[in-house]
């Protein structure tokens, strides 16, 4: 049976391995505004709970994408 530490240590190089890692909320959001037209859909920035406090950046989930759609639709009106 693996300790608890491995298996963390195994989840955080799964999660976040390759993922760019910024200090703040702030650089993790002026990287995605350098890249948003190479990228298509949207992303956003999120605070990673496995590497100690890194923000990342992450699409957005599609049910959030729709309800924003949604809005947008309704004050187009």
């Amino acid at each position: 049976m693996a300790s608890k530490r491995h298996v963390r240590r195994v989840e955080e190089n799964r999660v976040c391995g390759n993922k760019a890692k910024y200090h703040t909320e702030a650089a993790a959001r002026a990287a995605r505004a350098r890249m948003t037209g190479r990228v298509g859909p949207r992303l956003g920035a999120y605070k990673c709970r496995f590497c100690g406090g890194y923000w990342h950046l992450g699409h957005i989930p599609l049910w959030v994408e729709q309800r924003i759609a949604e809005r947008q639709d309704k004050y187009k009106e």
